[in-house]
């Protein structure tokens, strides 16, 4: 009995620092996801600006931790549809005001052109997917 007792202790050990791994892993993975999201973001923001590299360095926290408040958002909301709402308008609002503040006006500018042109391709293609239904 006392060998199956020790392999017993020992599979146990083996299952708990597996799974520690595997939350370790899990949680390295999301904050690489955010990090890349973020990264695709302030491209987008750099590919309609022209931004300096200062920018770009001030720029990608501010977009990681939208990332993280939305998902948090997310978390916290699930049940609740027009609180999630609120709290992403909320969001948006610092996010657009924390960007604007690194911004030149005339960077402000041709962002904001970028993003009218991206709600329109987005309004287009929506109404192309309605008409093919």
């Amino acid at each position: 009995m006392g060998v199956q007792s020790f392999k017993s202790n020992d599979m146990k050990k083996l299952i708990l620092t597996f799974s520690i791994l595997l939350a370790g892993l899990v949680t390295v993975n999301a904050q690489d996801k955010t990090a890349a999201k973020a990264t695709k973001m302030v491209n987008h923001i750099n590919q309609a600006c022209g931004l300096t590299s200062d920018q770009v360095s001030k720029l990608q926290p501010i977009a990681e931790n939208y990332i993280k408040t939305r998902e948090a958002n997310k978390q916290q909301y699930a049940n609740d549809s027009a609180s999630l709402r609120n709290a992403n308008k909320i969001s948006n609002q610092n996010y657009k005001t924390q960007v604007n503040a690194i911004l030149t006006p005339d960077q402000q500018q041709k962002l904001k052109d970028y993003m009218a042109q991206q709600r329109a391709n987005r309004k287009s293609q929506k109404e192309g997917d309605n008409e093919q239904q």
